[in-house]
C-alpha cells in the first residue's frame, strides 16, 4: 500500500510539472508586469529581463536594481553583456517614483508613512523573492539561488536588503555608489542606524556581516551632485560616495573585530570612474561571477 501512494504522488508531481505553464525561454528578452498583492496596495512593477540563449536548466539568475532615475530597462541593457559573458539570466524591475518613493525604494519600505518600523513580509525586499519565486514557477530553471546588485539608489536598496531582508535565496551582492548608509547600530535612529529595530543588536550584526556583500566604489566619484544627499547625519558617514562608502566598509569591519564575528563583506574599487551606473553595475556583475 504505502509503494502504491508514492507511486501515485510521483505521479502527481509529475503532472503538475507537465501542465506548469513556461513563460521564459533561452535567448527571451522583454518584460513582464508583476502583481504586488494586497500587503503593496497592489501597485505593479514592470520587471524587464533577459535570458541568454542556452540551457536554461544550468543558468544563473542575477537582479540589476537602477538609481533614482527608476530606468530599469537602461540597467538592463548596461549589465546583459556581462550576464551573457557568465550565463546567467537577468531581471531588472523598475520601481516608479510615484507608486514607490526613496522610503520604499531606497529604504526598502522597512518604515511606514509614520516612521514606524514594518513587518518583515510588508518591507519592499520581499518582492524580489516573490519575482524569482514566480520566475522559477514558470521557467525550467533548477537554481535556488540569485545574485543582485544595484547602483546609486540601487546600491542603498541592496546594502539594506542584505542587512533588514530575510531572503532564503539571495547568495551575492553587490552595492555600487550608494549615496548614504544604514549602519546596523543601535545607537542612531533610523534611517542611519537601527535604534529600536532589535533586542539583539550582536545577533543582527553577526547575520549582516556574514553575508557575502561587496561595496563597489568609484575612486571618482567625489562630486556633491544635486541628487546627493546633504544632511548633517549623512555628512558624518563622509562628505562624498567614495568617502561614505569606505567609512561604512572599514567602521563595520572594525565592530565586526570587536565583537569576535565572521565579517564576510569585501570593498572593491573602479579606478577613474564616477557616479556612472553603465560602467558599474557590470562590474558588479563580473566580481559576483568570478
Amino acid at each position: 500500500m504505502k509503494k502504491i501512494l508514492t507511486l501515485l504522488a510521483l505521479t502527481l508531481v509529475c503532472v503538475a510539472c507537465q501542465n506548469k505553464e513556461i513563460l521564459f525561454h533561452p535567448g527571451d528578452d522583454g518584460s513582464f508586469i508583476f502583481q504586488t498583492g494586497d500587503d503593496f496596495g497592489n501597485r505593479p512593477l514592470e520587471v524587464f529581463y533577459h535570458i541568454p540563449d542556452g540551457d536554461i536548466r544550468g543558468m544563473g539568475v542575477m537582479f540589476v536594481m537602477h538609481g533614482a532615475s527608476r530606468n530599469g530597462a537602461d540597467y538592463l541593457n548596461w549589465t546583459k553583456g556581462a550576464t551573457d559573458e557568465f550565463g546567467f539570466m537577468i531581471l531588472a524591475p523598475n520601481f516608479p517614483g510615484d507608486l514607490y518613493p526613496t522610503r520604499e525604494y531606497q529604504e526598502g519600505g522597512i518604515v511606514d508613512a509614520n516612521r514606524n518600523y514594518n513587518r518583515p513580509e510588508k518591507m519592499t525586499y520581499r518582492l524580489i523573492d516573490d519575482i524569482f519565486e514566480y520566475l522559477l514557477e514558470h521557467s525550467n530553471l533548477k537554481t535556488k539561488k540569485f545574485s543582485i546588485v544595484g547602483h546609486s539608489a540601487g546600491g542603498q536598496f541592496v546594502h539594506r536588503f542584505m542587512q533588514f531582508g530575510q531572503s532564503p535565496y539571495v547568495e551575492k551582492a553587490v552595492a555600487a555608489n550608494p549615496g548614504w548608509y544604514t549602519f546596523p547600530d543601535e545607537t542612531v535612529a533610523f534611517p542611519y542606524g537601527i535604534a529600536g529595530y532589535t533586542n539583539d543588536p550582536t545577533s543582527y550584526r553577526r547575520l549582516f556581516y556574514g553575508r557575502d556583500l561587496t561595496i563597489l566604489l568609484g575612486t571618482a566619484d567625489t562630486i556633491r551632485d544635486p541628487s546627493f544627499r546633504v544632511t548633517p547625519e549623512a555628512d558624518r558617514q563622509g562628505l562624498t560616495r567614495f568617502a561614505r562608502g569606505q567609512t561604512f566598509f572599514n567602521a563595520n569591519k572594525k565592530v565586526a573585530q570587536e565583537e569576535g564575528v565572521i565579517f564576510n563583506w569585501k570593498m572593491e574599487f573602479v579606478d577613474g570612474v564616477d557616479h556612472n551606473g553603465s560602467v558599474m553595475c557590470p562590474q558588479g556583475v563580473r566580481l559576483m561571477c568570478r
